[in-house]
């Protein structure tokens, strides 16, 4: 299958494994749900990355790196862990959890 990929694509490197995903602008249920029930200052493609991010935190991946792959062909890591949204996102699913 080849397709023309039109959103953004992100490698994830956790500790056993590496995968690429593709994020949009589109928010799914679980990611309204989570705008209604906390204040979040994301939008857009990078709340849907922090949100799939802190489930796999929240599910016990040790993520190591995230690259986003630009159509220029740079790769330039991106910072997730120190954002405020995250940790709130990952306090919330833990809570949930708990």
């Amino acid at each position: 299958m080849v397709r023309k990929i039109n959103n953004r694509l992100y490698k994830i490197n956790t500790y056993a494994s590496a995968h690429i995903i593709e994020i949009d602008d589109n928010y799914d249920e679980e990611v309204q749900k989570l705008r209604k029930e906390i204040q979040l200052d994301s939008l857009g493609y990078k709340l849907n990355l922090l949100v799939y991010l802190a489930t796999l935190t929240v599910q016990g991946y040790a993520i190591l790196s995230v690259t986003e792959f630009n159509i220029d062909g740079s790769k330039p890591r991106v910072a997730y862990a120190s954002s405020k949204d995250f940790k709130k996102i990952v306090k919330y699913y833990s809570r949930k959890k708990a």
